[in-house]
């Protein structure tokens, strides 16, 4: 098994979280300036939306998106959470455990 890049997690989970009901795109993370308006970007490269830490044999996945408006955040988060977790744990590619974090930055309107 090779090393795992974030362009492999970020394509893994875009093909498993577009289809997801409920969520508007991938948000650009970092880009922060407290003179700008308090805007969230949606973003067409999604490995901007996407880190992954690892610590051990243990990897955290942290996925940035955009929800559309009116829909159950939480079932959203969990759905996108499974389809991941499933994608992954099916190409056997991490050697240890492994957390997907969803944070939700915004609701399209």
């Amino acid at each position: 098994m090779g090393k795992v890049s974030i362009e492999q997690i970020a394509d893994i989970a875009y093909a498993s979280v577009i289809t997801v009901p409920g969520v508007a795109g991938f948000a650009k993370i970092g880009d922060f300036s407290s003179e700008k308006e308090n805007v969230t970007m949606l973003t067409k490269n999604y490995s901007e939306s996407i880190t992954l830490k690892q610590d051990g044999k243990d990897y955290v996945i942290e996925i940035y998106l955009i929800l559309l408006e009116e829909v159950n955040i939480r079932d959203v988060s969990q759905e996108v959470q499974i389809r991941i977790k499933y994608e992954l744990e099916k190409l056997d590619i991490f050697p240890g455990n492994f957390t997907v974090n969803v944070n939700v930055l915004d609701l399209l309107i």
